[in-house]
């Protein structure tokens, strides 16, 4: 729980400052002033408006931190830093495919690895498709 809640503190001013800068754009659009001027109160506003618009963003901060926080786990835990050698992690796994003579007799100790490669580069991929930017699904999906 601790590493968790470590690595959430830890990036949580980027996602902030995603969010932020996103509000403020909105806020400053035709369509926000315009219903502000009709005389809609600041919660509708944010609800409605402005926090619609910050899924996309949102969504892409979460695509570039997910595998960033499942490598921080895996080294962590592969160091003896991270979870205790009790807890089944890819980085507490890893660390027993880290003997050469215990990866010969058993090679399915680097399925970890594999799994981390495919998560990360699954991400990367689902996320930035080389034709669309980051969160475009999410605009698709809301009409």
């Amino acid at each position: 729980m601790w590493l968790t809640l470590l690595l959430s503190v830890v990036a949580w001013p980027t996602v902030m400052r995603v969010v932020r800068a996103t509000v403020r754009h909105e806020q400053a659009s035709a369509s926000a002033l315009a219903v502000a001027a009709l005389g809609a109160s600041r919660g509708h506003l944010l609800r409605r408006h402005l926090l619609p618009a910050c899924a996309g963003p949102v969504l892409a901060q979460a695509g570039l931190l997910l595998p960033a926080f499942i490598a921080t786990e895996a080294s962590l835990s592969f160091i003896g830093l991270g979870f205790p050698d009790t807890w089944p992690t890819w980085g507490t796994l890893l660390r027993d495919a880290a003997d050469l003579t215990a990866l010969v007799r058993f090679p399915w100790t680097l399925v970890p690895a594999a799994a981390i490669f495919l998560v990360t580069f699954g991400t990367r991929l689902i996320m930035s498709d080389g034709r669309t930017r980051p969160g475009t699904a999410v605009r698709a999906l809301r009409r």
